[in-house]
């Protein structure tokens, strides 16, 4: 995750989690014949500038590219070499989860004391508080739903090298199912293909790493990892 001194961390919902950044070449879709485009699907926040947009072309060649207001981040990949079982991870916004943790007992302690005439500074300062510690509390957990969300991460098969993130509920939990499972067919068919000699698939994911290392996606310590675990699965 990017190191953002000053920065309110809650605020820069997907920007922190781009997994994977490429250098300066760019994925022109203007450039791609539209007949070679099979699959087309699009997630976007734009009170957050996040656009994220996902093509698979020819059948087997998935192009991916995210823009935030910080970056741009692209990369191809062969279906063929993609995990179709994805990690579920959740984000969790520590700010509201902090807020609510605190707001809630101070809210139950005011309740308490004020119940039972106890409070120090008399029964209407602690109705007062009483009141601003439960909405607070209520506004902490409110906050805290907004600000928490599911995703969905697609490693490469054997090298396990993170390469697709997908958020489920945009634009709608409907749609995302409708493209995920296009998606999950258009890689079976690829991975059939390829999985007709079990060596030459392991060798092809190996050449797949080394493109994205070679472009400057991957750096030389997660390429050798991944290489290891290919070689390992030999």
């Amino acid at each position: 995750k990017p190191y953002c001194p000053g920065c309110d961390m809650n605020d820069m919902v997907f920007e922190e989690e781009i997994l994977i950044e490429s250098g300066t070449d760019t994925l022109d879709e203007r450039l791609l014949d539209s007949d070679s485009i099979d699959l087309r699907f699009k997630q976007k926040i734009p009170s957050k500038a996040y656009h994220a947009n996902f093509m698979v072309v020819n059948g087997s060649q998935l192009h991916i590219s995210v823009r935030t207001l910080k970056k741009l981040t692209q990369l191809q990949f062969n279906l063929a070499y993609l995990d179709i079982t994805p990690v579920t991870k959740r984000h969790i916004s520590w700010f509201w989860y902090h807020a609510m943790a605190l707001f809630t007992p101070l809210f139950l302690v005011c309740l308490i004391l004020t119940g039972g005439n106890l409070f120090p500074g008399g029964e209407r300062l602690g109705i007062w508080l009483t009141i601003h510690t439960a909405v607070l509390a209520i506004l902490s957990l409110l906050m805290l739903l907004a600000r928490s969300y599911h995703r969905e991460i697609f490693f490469s098969r054997h090298g396990r090298v993170p390469v697709l993130e997908l958020a489920p509920h945009l634009p709608s939990r409907n749609e995302y199912q409708a493209f995920l499972l296009e998606l999950k067919h258009r890689a079976l068919s690829a991975q059939g293909h390829a999985n007709s000699m079990h060596e030459a698939a392991l060798a092809g994911e190996l050449r797949e790493h080394r493109r994205l290392r070679d472009e400057g996606i991957l750096d030389d310590e997660t390429y050798h990892e991944a290489k290891r675990r290919i070689m390992h699965a030999h």
